[in-house]
Order: C-alpha cells, then sequence, then structure tokens
C-alpha cells in the first residue's frame, strides 16, 4: 500500500483583487443617489464562476460589498471588496 500526497491547498490564485474604493457623488449632481464606479476586474488561475457586480455601474450611496468567486475543481477562492459612494 502507498499513499500519494495531497496538497493542503490547491485554491486557485487571485491577482489583481481591488482594495476599498470609496468616492462622493459631485456637488454638481446633488439630487443624483449614486455614481459610476470603474475597476479592473481581477484574474484567476481558476474560472470565474459568479461576480455580484461589475465595473462600470451605477452604485448607490452607501456601502456595496463586491465578490467575486473562482473555481478550480473543487476548490474555491474570492476576491471581496467594499464600495463607499457618499
Amino acid at each position: 500500500m502507498f499513499f500519494l500526497p495531497i496538497p493542503a491547498n490547491n485554491r486557485p490564485n487571485v491577482f489583481n483583487c481591488p482594495g476599498d474604493i470609496t468616492t462622493a457623488v459631485e456637488p454638481a449632481l446633488a439630487p443624483v443617489e449614486g455614481a459610476t464606479i470603474s475597476w479592473v476586474d481581477p484574474t484567476s488561475s481558476g474560472q470565474l464562476i459568479s461576480r455580484s457586480h461589475r465595473p462600470d455601474t451605477v452604485f448607490m450611496r452607501g456601502q456595496t460589498h463586491v465578490i467575486y468567486v473562482f473555481r478550480d475543481g473543487a476548490e474555491v477562492s474570492m476576491c471581496d471588496f467594499i464600495v463607499t459612494v457618499t
């Protein structure tokens, strides 16, 4: 009998996960309740299976948790950050 070693961590690597983003609605647009927020999508050695939001969309005032989920086989990794619009 022999055993094959199984690596402890086969989760996909995530690259370029954005940090938290904070922006203010311009005073000239005060009646507008949100702002268009842009970022570069993170990449991964695994496959993107879900994301909660896309770049270049309107976020309303307040905080929004943005989540990307990547999978490689049975293993999963996430990228998450907060978008704050004041």
